[in-house]
């Protein structure tokens, strides 16, 4: 592994008369290399219709050596983490655009592009061969791809304290109830359920009840019992398809330019309203549409479990419920501009005259409930964790150009 290296910092606090000293802050290796990356590319342009129609197709093939990365430490250690080469990683995608003239004349012109992009990210290699937690979220292992969000799989809400019953293989059992009252039997696919009627549990053997959340198992682990073995993969940041749509319409003297990116098939973890709806006494207050959807009493169809942040943590970190699809596709350009006739710019000396508008991120179509489904981050391995940053903003502009 190498030696380790700790890094200092001074802290010249004055408490009860004593000077602070020099606490450790980061821990780093004499052995960290930087990342080499070789890449493979093979393309393809064709131009028709007398260079009024393009397309070009790329693919590629780039492999990583030596990913550099925050690996997360024992909280024995004292430290969160430390800068690591963590291991190997290959992309292989493909990109195509088509773009050219939809119609071309005297006096209009229709400019059209449009291209998509496929991206698979594979981990190769873990330095140390086994699979491990990133940040409390992110699932590395070999054969995986970066940004698996792993955790527990939400299943909905237990109805009543009754509904918490299976079968020996596991299938949820619906109890019968006549007037309020439960008649101690159950229905399994429409038929009266007579076998061993089994439940969920906390690993200290507390029954889950009625508000809690029906936290699925995998077959692998399937014992009755919900603890950190049945934590799983719950969905993927990475888009399936990437790229964009632009237009260009010129008549005369006046243009117009429209510009549209998207993504689809990424997955975000919206992990502020994970953090919201946690029921903790110093936490914020959820909002009407949570605080409208609990479940209070016996018998409600409810989104979310009970109001309480107690020993069977039904807003365990993380969950299935807060994978959200953050698809989108963005209008993020509208610029529309107009040159005025070299008779009337001439009178001024000038050599061109230009007056334009435009605005920017001006629509976004998505499905995603947080702010923005479009945001950045520090880290290449945690991807697609939303705190609810402050979104994109929307411009507006007018311009003149002048050229003397």
């Amino acid at each position: 592994m190498g030696c380790l290296h700790f890094i200092y910092s001074y802290s010249p606090n004055i408490i009860y008369d004593a000077v602070g000293g020099v606490l450790p802050t980061r821990i780093g290796k004499d052995d960290l290399k930087w990342e080499e990356t070789k890449q493979f590319n093979v393309g393809l342009d064709l131009n028709f219709w007398k260079n009024r129609l393009t397309l070009t197709l790329d693919y590629y093939d780039k492999y990583t050596n030596g990913l550099l990365a925050n690996y997360q430490l024992p909280k024995e250690s004292g430290f969160a983490w430390m800068k690591t080469n963590v291991g190997e990683m290959s992309n292989r995608g493909v990109e195509l655009l088509v773009a050219g003239d939809v119609i071309r004349n005297k006096n209009f012109r229709w400019n059209a592009s449009f291209n998509i992009s496929r991206n698979i990210d594979r981990i190769e290699k873990l330095s140390e061969g086994k699979p491990y937690l990133e940040g409390g979220l992110w699932w590395m292992q070999e054969g995986g791809r970066i940004g698996d969000f792993y955790g527990y799989k939400s299943e909905g809400i237990f109805q009543y304290n009754e509904s918490n019953a299976f079968s020996d293989n596991w299938e949820q059992l619906t109890p019968v109830f006549n007037n309020g009252t439960f008649e101690n039997k159950y229905m399994l696919n429409g038929q009266e359920y007579t076998g061993n009627v089994n439940q969920k549990k906390l690993p200290n053997g507390k029954p889950f009840r009625g508000g809690d959340v029906n936290w699925l198992e995998p077959e692998a682990s399937r014992d009755g019992v919900i603890d950190d073995n049945d934590r799983m993969i719950i969905g993927n940041a990475m888009p399936d398809f990437t790229g964009g749509l632009n237009t260009s319409l010129s008549y005369k003297n006046i243009s117009l330019f429209v510009g549209f990116y998207y993504s689809l098939g990424g997955e975000i973890y919206n992990f502020a309203e994970h953090s919201r709806n946690e029921f903790r006494f110093t936490g914020p207050t959820p909002a009407p549409e949570v605080i409208r959807n609990l479940w209070t009493k016996p018998g409600d169809i409810a989104l979310y479990p009970r109001p309480y942040n107690d020993e069977f943590n039904n807003a365990r970190y993380s969950n299935s419920f807060y994978v959200q699809d953050g698809s989108f596709i963005r209008l993020q350009n509208i610029r529309i501009a107009y040159d005025f006739q070299k008779d009337i710019v001439s009178k001024f000396k000038l050599s061109g005259l230009n007056l334009y508008g435009y605005i920017n991120n001006a629509l976004t179509w998505t499905n995603y409930k947080g702010f923005d489904p479009e945001f950045s981050t520090s880290n290449p391995l945690q991807i697609g964790r939303d705190t609810y940053r402050y979104p994109k903003k929307r411009e507006f502009g007018l311009g003149l150009n002048i050229n003397f």
